[in-house]
């Protein structure tokens, strides 16, 4: 059983691996993508953990120090992710329901100078 509990940890580090490799904060479909990986790397943890709980295997402090460090990759790519998301959000609302397309220098290209407030003028 301990050689599932080594999976478990190996498989969710590579979705970590594979999140941050793939990651481009400009582009809201890769931060889906990035966010999935986290996911699957959530659920590996969690049978982990299980695995653990269960006595399916024993605690040691090699195996210890391998979750508390994926739980601290976890958390600051899906803090990242959530930023990133939270962003594309605000952008989308703000260009009126478009998409924000950047530049070389990362500005918006083609944003107005002055968005109309629906309903409040006009």
């Amino acid at each position: 059983m301990a050689a599932s509990l080594v999976q478990c940890i190996a498989h969710a580090r590579r979705r970590v691996r594979l999140a941050r490799q793939q990651w481009n904060a400009a582009d809201l479909k890769r931060v889906e993508e990035s966010r999935k990986l986290l996911e699957q790397s959530v659920t590996a943890l969690k049978m982990a953990v299980d695995l653990l709980r269960n006595g399916d295997s024993t605690m040691t402090s090699g195996l210890q120090s391998a979750i508390a460090s994926l739980r601290r990759d976890i958390s600051m790519m899906l803090r990242v992710v959530d930023a990133c998301s939270a962003f594309h959000r605000g952008m989308a609302l703000r260009l009126g329901g478009a998409l924000p397309a950047y530049d070389a220098s990362g500005k918006t290209v083609g944003e107005p100078d002055i968005l109309p407030a629906r309903g409040v003028l006009g």
